[in-house]
């Protein structure tokens, strides 16, 4: 292994420590790259293709509500939303009186507005008629309703009754599961080569591509595929992922690793737990779709369909891997070269 020259404060920063410093260079040097691991090192190229394993479902949605400047503060130069609590609890019980259980509800995003909507000003919620407002700023909700139906789940966002509280939809996800793996690489020459797809930031040479490849691999790792396309007006993304691999390197709350591998095994009666189980021997892939909505137009089931179920039907049978757990899990312990106990 190349050495690597670092300097002591890049470490432990201002500290004068030894202790300290000697402890991060022990840390630093026993870390583990799990990168680029390839987890279909050990699957094949069966040519059976993908093979769906689950209903379509709705993962989440995100319903957003405008808060004016008198109704948050500063704390420590981070803007707070003073009624975030109250606006969750609003959003489950709007949940719970349409009859939906188990939902997590958890506050994602907090920024200013700069263009404002006349229907969300008139419906704010926690107005103060005796301030006025020089800044608004939306805070959005991701409310996680996998386990639903997905029938009970359209239809509160088609009667958008939530409108009178405050709330507007902004987005939502709708996702298939499938048996069978994919190297991220080879569909992207797959589909720039053969699909009408081209990749950020790439010249057009004068054509048209309705397809554009995400290039983030920075955020979503390297099994994960996305790609963006307006179709009949709509603003869609795209995207594909292996399910087993992001529960093993999606970071927990509080550490980097963790929490997500007890979620994968302890799931029972659920749909991923549905899903899991059918696609064993070949590897969990999902594939979603989320819809940006613009004034409450949701389309309908029959053009959801058409895009979330074309979205494998991009990739050729014959680039479609049979990896099993068990191979996947043995290529990314194979990678592990350091253990250390604190």
């Amino acid at each position: 292994m190349d050495s690597v020259l670092v300097n002591c404060s890049e470490l432990v920063g201002k500290s004068q420590s030894k202790t300290a410093a000697l402890e991060a260079l022990i840390k630093a040097n026993a870390l583990n790259r799990t990168g680029n691991v390839d987890y279909n090192k050990y699957g094949k190229l069966d040519g059976i293709g993908f093979e769906k394993v689950s209903d379509k479902f709705v993962d989440n949605f995100l319903l957003c509500v405008l808060v004016p400047d008198y109704n948050t503060e500063k704390k420590k130069k981070i803007r707070i939303n003073n009624f975030i609590g109250s606006q969750n609890r609003k959003i489950r019980e709007l949940l719970i009186a349409n009859g939906f259980e188990k939902c997590i509800v958890k506050g994602i995003s907090f920024k200013e507005v700069k263009i404002l909507k006349e229907e969300m000003l008139d419906n704010m919620p926690d107005r103060n008629r005796n301030k006025e407002a020089e800044i608004y700023f939306e805070q959005v909700f991701k409310i996680a309703c996998p386990n639903v139906d997905y029938s009970k789940v359209m239809d509160f966002l088609r009667k958008v009754d939530y409108n009178g509280y405050g709330y507007y939809l902004k987005d939502v996800d709708i996702t298939l599961d499938y048996s069978g793996s994919f190297d991220k690489y080879k569909v992207i020459d797959h589909l720039t080569s053969f699909e009408d797809f081209r990749e950020q930031g790439s010249i057009n040479n004068g054509e048209e591509y309705p397809r554009t490849i995400v290039d983030n691999d920075a955020m979503v790792g390297k099994n994960c595929l996305t790609w963006m396309e307006n179709v009949d007006g709509i603003t869609t993304r795209q995207k594909i992922y292996n399910k087993f691999v992001q529960m093993l390197e999606c970071k927990s709350v509080r550490s980097t690793v963790g929490s997500h591998w007890k979620d994968w095994v302890s799931q029972k009666g659920t749909m991923l737990a549905t899903a899991r189980d059918q696609a064993k021997e070949r590897g969990l892939t999902r594939a979603e779709v989320t819809i940006y909505i613009q004034n409450n137009n949701i389309p309908d089931d029959e053009f959801i369909d058409h895009v979330l179920e074309k979205i494998v039907k991009f990739i050729a049978k014959d680039i479609v891997y049979s990896t099993s757990y068990a191979d996947t899990w043995k290529s990314y312990c194979n990678t592990f070269k350091h253990s250390l106990v604190c």
